[in-house]
C-alpha cells in the first residue's frame, strides 16, 4: 500500500470461535503438527509498499451469471436489514461474505446448505469458494484502484492445540489463502492480533481487541484496503463550502458539496444517480437518489436485487449531468444476527441444530454462531474516499458449564440517498450504504 494523501477503503472481517471444552487428547491434529503445517505463516509480513504487480497472464475473470445475481441479492437483502431508522449505515457485502465463507468451509449438514442458501444459492462449497477467489483476485489485481486483502485465523493452543481439524486448516490456509496462528490466548494475543490488524488496514483499524474471553477458542480474520484517487479530481472552483444538504429529520445542515458536470446516467422508475470513476475506471462510486422524498430506509426496503441491477444496466452517457455530492463522514455499527436468520440460515445460531464439526476432531466440541457484528467507517472529499469496516462473527459451544448540447439532467443529493462503491464491469457492490445526515 503506498503511504500518501490518496483515499482509501479498508475493511476487516473477524471470526471468533468460542466454546468452552476442551479436545481431547485422542484427537488428530496434534500442536506441533499445527505450527509446523503454518511455520511460513509465524512471521507475518508487513503489507508491500509497492502496487501489486499484475501476472502478465493475468485475465480478469468473468464471474458466472448466477453467482454475480447470488451475490448482488445478497448484498440488497442484508443492506436491507442493517439499516437503523434515522441514520447513516453502510456495510461490506464483501466482507461479510468473505468471513462466511471461511466458516462455512467448517460447516456440515442443515447448516452447511442454508448458509450457502444465503450466500450463493444452489451452488457448491467448491463453487462458491471459486467465486470468492475470482472476487479476490478482480480486487487484488485492479488496475488504478489498489486493493489489499488478507486472512488469517488465530487459535487458541490451549483449547485446540490437539483437536483443529487438518482438513479445515488446510482449506483455509490453501483455499482462502489465510495465515494461521497458534498461540495461547492471553494478554501478548490480544496485541498480536491487534498488530495484524494495524498492518493490513493500513493503520485504519488500529484496535479489534480489548481482550480475548477464556472460552474463545478461534478467530477467523477477513481484512481489506482500499486506496484509490477520483479519476477526475474536484477543483477548488467545483467545492461550495457552503452548501446545504437537508437531513432525514428535514433540518437543514451546511454541507461541504462537490460540484461537477458528469456524463454517466442512471435511472428507473424509483431513483436517478450518477458514477464517479476512481484510477483506473474499474471500481466507481455510485449514487442512488429516490425521486420520491421520505425516508430512505423505505426506499431500500422496497428494493430488489433485480431493482438495483435494472438501475444500473440503466447506465447511459447520452445526457450531460449536473452533480453535487456532499463530502461526508461517519461510523456505524449493528449486529446480524436477526438479519442473517432473516435471510435463511437459522440453525448456524441455534445451539443444539447447528453443525461445524468439520472445524474440529472432537465430536463432544459442538459450534453454533453467538453474534455476527459488523463496525464501519467511511470519509469522502473531493479526493476520493477513506473507510474502515469490522465485521466479527462469534462462535461458542453448546451446553457448556463456562463460557454532448444534449438534454440535461440533474442529480443533487442535498437529501438522503443510497449509495454503492462498486465494481463497475459488473456492477458488484463492494461497499454499499445510506447517507440520512452529513453532520459531523
Amino acid at each position: 500500500m503506498k503511504k500518501k494523501y490518496a483515499k482509501y477503503i479498508a475493511l476487516l472481517t473477524l471470526i471468533p470461535i468460542v466454546f468452552l471444552t476442551g479436545c481431547g487428547s485422542n484427537s488428530a491434529f496434534e500442536f506441533n503438527i499445527m505450527n509446523e503445517l503454518f511455520a511460513e505463516f509465524e512471521e507475518p509480513e508487513e503489507p508491500e509498499t509497492p502496487d501489486v504487480e499484475i501476472p502478465s497472464d493475468y485475465v480478469r475473470p468473468v464471474l458466472p451469471e448466477e453467482l454475480n445475481e447470488a451475490y448482488i441479492n445478497f448484498s440488497v437483502e442484508l443492506l436491507k436489514r442493517s439499516l437503523t431508522e434515522g441514520e447513516n449505515s453502510m456495510i461490506s457485502p464483501a466482507s461479510v461474505e468473505f468471513a462466511l465463507a471461511m466458516a462455512l468451509n467448517g460447516a456440515e449438514g442443515d447448516t452447511l446448505n442454508e448458509m450457502l442458501t444465503v450466500l450463493c444459492p444452489n451452488a457448491t462449497t467448491e463453487e462458491l469458494n471459486a467465486f470468492v477467489k475470482d472476487l479476490d483476485s478482480m480486487m487484488t489485481y485492479s488496475t488504478g484502484a489498489e486493493f489489499h486483502i488478507a486472512n488469517s485465523m488465530w487459535t487458541n493452543e490451549t483449547i485446540l492445540g490437539d483437536c483443529l481439524n487438518e482438513t479445515f486448516a488446510n482449506t483455509i490456509k490453501e483455499d482462502m489463502n489465510a495465515e494461521a496462528h497458534m498461540l495461547p490466548f492471553n494478554d501478548k494475543a490480544v496485541e498480536e492480533i491487534n498488530d495484524w490488524v494495524n498492518e493490513n488496514t493500513d493503520g485504519m483499524i488500529t484496535e479489534l481487541l480489548n481482550e480475548i474471553p477464556p472460552e474463545v477458542a478461534m478467530y477467523l480474520i477477513n481484512a481489506i484496503a482500499f486506496e484509490g484517487e477520483w479519476e477526475e479530481e474536484y477543483n477548488e472552483y467545483q467545492i461550495d463550502e457552503n452548501g446545504i444538504f437537508t437531513n432525514a429529520a428535514g433540518a437543514e445542515e451546511q454541507a461541504r458539496m462537490l460540484n461537477e458536470t458528469s456524463v454517466d446516467y442512471f435511472e428507473n422508475d424509483s431513483a436517478t444517480g450518477f458514477m464517479k470513476y476512481y484510477e483506473g475506471r474499474e471500481y466507481a462510486f455510485l449514487a442512488m437518489l429516490p425521486k420520491e422524498e421520505g425516508a430512505i430506509e423505505d426506499f431500500v426496503t422496497n428494493m430488489t436485487a433485480e431493482d438495483y441491477m435494472a438501475f444500473y444496466e440503466s447506465h447511459t452517457t447520452e445526457y450531460d449531468v449536473i452533480t453535487k455530492l456532499p463530502c461526508f463522514t461517519y461510523s456505524y455499527s449493528l449486529t446480524m444476527n436477526d438479519a442473517l436468520t432473516d435471510m435463511g440460515m437459522p440453525t448456524a445460531f441455534t445451539e443444539g441444530l447447528a453443525d461445524f464439526s468439520p472445524m474440529v476432531t472432537d465430536p463432544t466440541v459442538n459450534l453454533y454462531i453467538s453474534n455476527v457484528i459488523h463496525k464501519t467507517y467511511i470519509e469522502l472529499d473531493e479526493n476520493g474516499t477513506k473507510a474502515a469496516a469490522v465485521t466479527a462473527v462469534e462462535m461458542q459451544c453448546e451446553s457448556c458449564a463456562e463460557p454532448e448540447l444534449r438534454e440535461i439532467k440533474e442529480v443533487i443529493l442535498d437529501r438522503p440517498f443510497v449509495y454503492a462503491i462498486v465494481d463497475v464491469e459488473s456492477g458488484l457492490p463492494v461497499f454499499i450504504g445510506t447517507i440520512n445526515s452529513v453532520a459531523k
